[in-house]
């Protein structure tokens, strides 16, 4: 005679099982092959497997994980500042991305290389076109290094006061939006 248990068949007794029969045996046997449980709680019946478990949280980052996320927001931070542009005048905006500042800087360089050189045409945005002098150059370079270099600056304060943060509730109270020039 065959027996059942909580997801379990056998041809011999089972402490804790039922008795069953030959056809309830066989259902169970195709019932397990195909994924299915099988329960004894109120007789032999053929059930759905359980739902998974949910997997427990995972535990929360420790003090140096969280420096380390922190100091990963901060670089994101600074590098959206660096790339956002300068107002160098009142509605004057001078784009600072990658591209940008190096042609800025090869402009600079020109001028410094070419003292006969008086003036560059220059698209200061797309489609907006403008002759631009030594001055005027020199002045645009030195307001986007500063810019950059401000973002660094503020970078390597926020930098410092998270390694320095003691636990994760100072590193938390860390304003990493604000102070950026």
């Amino acid at each position: 005679m065959p027996f059942a248990g909580p997801n379990t068949l056998s041809t011999e007794p089972l402490e804790g099982g039922i008795e069953i029969d030959e056809a309830q045996y066989q259902a169970g046997l195709e019932a397990l092959a195909a994924g299915l449980h099988i329960s004894i709680e109120n007789g032999f019946a053929i059930v759905d497997p359980p739902p998974p478990a949910e997997a427990p949280p995972p535990p929360p980052p420790t003090l140096e994980q969280r420096r380390d996320q922190r100091r990963d927001e901060v670089r994101a931070r600074r590098w959206a500042v660096e790339m956002g542009g300068v107002e160098i005048a009142p509605g004057v905006i001078v784009r600072t991305d990658e591209g940008s500042q190096a042609k800025i800087t090869g402009a600079v360089q020109l001028f410094g290389a070419d003292p006969t050189l008086e003036a560059i045409d220059w698209e200061a945005q797309p489609g907006v076109w403008t002759t631009i002098d030594r001055e005027t150059v020199t002045a645009i370079g030195i307001a986007v290094g500063r810019h950059v270099q401000a973002a660094f600056s503020r970078s390597r304060a926020l930098h410092e006061a998270i390694a320095a943060a003691p636990d994760i509730e100072t590193l938390e109270a860390i304003d990493i939006e604000t102070g950026w020039s």
